[in-house]
């Protein structure tokens, strides 16, 4: 069975940590929106709200968005953690790569002529 595509509508912060999302159907095209936005991961409907607005639903809804925050900044910590010294490594292989193409280019250039 192949995998059908979700379509969400999600609750953030300004920083883009989601904390709710709502599975709904394929949004449709209507007069408010005739050509729908929809992001990879299906979200096409963001409520971006405050941290400190006032949450319907007392405590259970307080409790979902802070364990979704620390979720959001521990995966964050954990992939800088994995990805950052490779990446200055690669940073310093391309900065390399363009010294060296730079010397064939002017030994080119000065063959041309």
């Amino acid at each position: 069975m192949r995998p059908r595509k979700a379509y969400y509508s999600v609750h953030s912060l300004c920083d883009g940590t989601i904390y709710v999302a709502v599975p709904t159907r394929k949004p449709a095209k209507s007069s408010f929106d005739p050509k729908p936005v929809i992001d990879e991961e299906g979200v096409f409907r963001w409520y971006v709200d405050k941290v400190d607005a006032p949450l319907p639903d007392g405590d259970r809804y307080a409790v979902v968005r802070n364990v979704c925050i620390a979720t959001s900044l521990n995966v964050r910590r954990i992939v800088r953690l994995q990805v950052e010294h490779r990446l200055e490594r690669l940073e310093q292989a391309v900065a390399a790569i363009g010294v060296q193409l730079n010397r064939i280019e002017a030994k080119l250039d000065s063959q041309m002529r």
